[in-house]
C-alpha cells in the first residue's frame, strides 16, 4: 500500500505541513512527537488487525 503524500496538518488542516503541526503537538500531544501515520492496516484489510478492535 502506498502512503499518499499530505500537504496538511492532520489535526488543524493547515497547509503547508507534511505531518502533525507544532502547534496541534501542543495541544494534544503535550508536544511529543507522534507519527500520523498508524502502525497496521485498517480492520476491513487485515483480519489480525480487526481483532484489536474489538
Amino acid at each position: 500500500m502506498s502512503i499518499p503524500e499530505i500537504e496538511y496538518c492532520p489535526g488543524l488542516l493547515t497547509e503547508g505541513y507534511h505531518t502533525y503541526s507544532l502547534v496541534f503537538l501542543r495541544r494534544m500531544f503535550d508536544a511529543k512527537k507522534v507519527s500520523h501515520i498508524l502502525g497496521y492496516d485498517s480492520p476491513q484489510h487485515s483480519e489480525e488487525d480487526a481483532i484489536r478492535f474489538i
